[in-house]
């Protein structure tokens, strides 16, 4: 598939992700609406809890299909040994711990079961949606994400007024559990459980690459969300309600951006630099940064010119407090963001244990300022701490792939962009009221967006024709 026809299944994939986007905010905004925020910080605490453990147990196998699906010859071999050691290891670890909380009491036992489909079927879940972006099913993608998301709502609208967090837990394992039955339809044919499509040798190889990635996004986890953990140890649940929900809205509407281009790209990139090497997967990937960056920065300042009017409409008022939260979170994310476009060159290279060392030192920064910042400053010391780390692991990643980097930033283009953004921002939060505000914005930031853009659109037309 030439860049042309590439991006043009972008172009139709972008308006599906679109939708999805918005209809990911709902389950956020039902919780909250139906949690108070004690609540909503208690389903928090083992919604991470369940990801840690499901993180170590089976993600480095659909993190390592990304990689391999296209060079490896036999698809069937690799689909069911990836599979039955996905359902096998997700069998022995739930069976594990269940044991164990019948003798410790760790958690409670009907929260442990209302976990149990989240066990099974997010695993599996992932598998197959690692598989359908390597084949370039975008359509298929955004199907499959609409009806885990529409499947959610829906358990949340009818087990949360009844159960609260476990009604919570149990809607959105079914959802995961229904997409799985769906997507049978597209995979049983790699499906064929014989002696001879099962290899351990395959199994390894994805462990060996897979594994370090485990690491890396099991330090990506800490360092998002050891904070709530933290916040929970001395401020109490109320604290993390407040805080995840504000942290979670932001993450739904700017990492969602930030997936939109990274879920169908990185494929692409795999193959471009195995085909072409480093040069054009660097400009390949400088491209789909830079489009990126030139829609994050209008959004972000329309979001934070916007908060009051975002966070009281998305939650309840239990929650508004934590808006003041909303610049630092939004900075964060940024800084996360162009990381993840910068260890993009160790990743295609195949050398993830770099980038696990890089997040693992990070981590242990994250943790050391949480314990020493909560205490003392709550919620923001909280996304202090966040902030601190992600600009030491990018410092890190700048160094570690010095030799290998497949992003080009164009500093001076980025930050006339954000200077123009913060003159207008400045300009209409001085001079318009709360309800003026958003229609201002809303016409305002697109022609600006358009002004400062339209001197790509050559350039963009030429990328596209491949000359």
């Amino acid at each position: 598939m030439n860049d042309n026809e590439f991006f043009k299944k972008m172009v139709r994939y972008i308006p599906g992700r679109l939708t999805i986007g918005i209809l990911n905010f709902l389950p956020i905004i039902l919780l909250t609406k139906l949690l108070e925020p004690e609540q909503y910080g208690q389903y928090k605490i083992v919604f991470i809890a369940c990801t840690f453990i499901m993180i170590f147990s089976t993600s480095w196998i659909s993190q390592a299909i990304i990689r391999f699906w296209h060079s490896f010859i036999d698809k069937k071999i690799l689909y069911t040994t990836a599979t039955l050691a996905t359902l096998i290891i997700n069998i022995v670890t739930f069976s594990i711990i269940f044991i164990i909380n019948l003798f410790w009491q760790l958690i409670d036992n009907y929260l442990l079961v209302a976990a149990m489909l989240l066990f099974f079927s997010s695993p599996v879940f992932n598998l197959n949606t690692s598989i359908y972006r390597n084949m370039e099913l975008l359509k298929k993608f955004n199907q499959v994400e609409f009806i885990r998301i529409f499947g959610n709502i829906i358990g949340i609208l009818v087990l949360v007024p009844m159960f609260n967090i476990y009604g919570a837990l149990v809607g959105i394992g079914i959802s995961f559990f229904i997409v799985n039955l769906l997507s049978w339809g597209n995979f049983h044919k790699f499906l064929s459980i014989k002696k001879e499509n099962i290899e351990f040798k395959t199994l390894k190889e994805l462990f060996v690459y897979g594994f370090p990635l485990v690491l890396t996004m099991f330090s990506s986890v800490i360092i998002s969300s050891s904070d709530q953990f933290l916040l929970g140890v001395f401020q109490g649940s109320v604290q993390v309600g407040i805080y995840a929900a504000n942290y979670d809205i932001l993450e739904k509407m700017l990492l969602f951006l930030n997936s939109v281009f990274m879920l169908a790209t990185t494929p692409k990139l795999i193959k471009i630099y195995d085909k072409s090497g480093v040069k054009e997967a660097r400009n390949f990937n400088s491209f789909i940064f830079e489009i990126f960056i030139s829609l994050f920065l209008p959004l972000a300042f329309f979001i934070i010119l916007n908060d009051k009017l975002f966070i009281s409409t998305l939650t309840d008022k239990n929650y508004y407090y934590g808006r003041s939260l909303i610049v630092l979170i939004t900075l964060s994310m940024l800084i996360n963001i162009v990381n993840m476009y910068m260890i993009k060159g160790l990743t295609v290279i195949k050398n993830t244990k770099v980038i696990a060392k890089l997040y693992l030192i990070a981590t242990v920064v994250n943790i050391v300022l949480n314990i020493i910042l909560i205490p003392k400053f709550s919620l923001y010391g909280a996304i202090i701490a966040t902030l601190v780390c992600y600009i030491a692991l990018l410092a890190f990643s700048v160094t570690a792939t010095k030799n290998h980097r497949v992003l080009t930033i164009k500093y001076k283009n980025s930050l006339t962009q954000i200077f123009v953004y913060l003159i207008c921002f400045l300009l209409v939060d001085e001079f318009f009221n709360y309800t003026q505000k958003i229609w201002v914005s809303l016409l305002l930031f697109p022609v600006i967006f358009t002004l400062i853009n339209i001197t790509n659109i050559k350039k963009t037309k030429t990328f596209l024709k491949g000359n």
